[in-house]
């Protein structure tokens, strides 16, 4: 897959709304739900998991990190429940590795390094409602599941 393909993927998640997420798995493995703004409840969603490095910041300092405490009452949650009914307004994979930069219009920032050389994971992985897929994997690996 091309970046050029990759990227013209992942931007349709821009406007979409982050209703939801999972947290609480090891090494900060964390999920965003998202959707059209104002969905209905039985909207079909978007889900981007990201089982990589990351860090989630605003315009003056770190919010979390995926080594923060990631119980329910940890910091981690707290600042993941800090995106919940956030817009992305901006969305980027960034070439040679595959990073990716998700802006929302609030101004905040999740920023994800795709920094595994483990060829049974993928760094991040978005998943649109038809069940397709861009998985960004190790050594600026991505591909695209149908």
């Amino acid at each position: 897959m091309e970046l050029a393909d990759a990227q013209a993927f992942v931007a349709r998640i821009i406007r979409l709304e982050v209703f939801g997420f999972v947290a609480g798995g090891p090494g900060g493995v964390i999920s965003l739900e998202l959707a059209h703004v104002a969905a209905p409840a039985d909207q079909v969603r978007w889900y981007l998991g990201v089982d990589s490095a990351w860090r989630l910041e605003d315009r003056t300092a770190l919010v979390t990190a995926w080594t923060d405490p990631n119980d329910e009452d940890g910091s981690m949650f707290a600042g993941l429940r800090g995106l919940v009914g956030n817009v992305i307004a901006d969305v980027k994979i960034l070439a040679p590795c595959f990073d990716l930069d998700v802006r929302f219009e609030n101004g905040k920032r999740l920023f994800v390094f795709a920094d595994t050389r483990d060829e049974a994971r993928n760094c991040w992985f978005l998943i649109d409602p038809d069940e397709r897929a861009v998985n960004a994997g190790p050594a600026g690996r991505i591909d695209f599941e149908l």
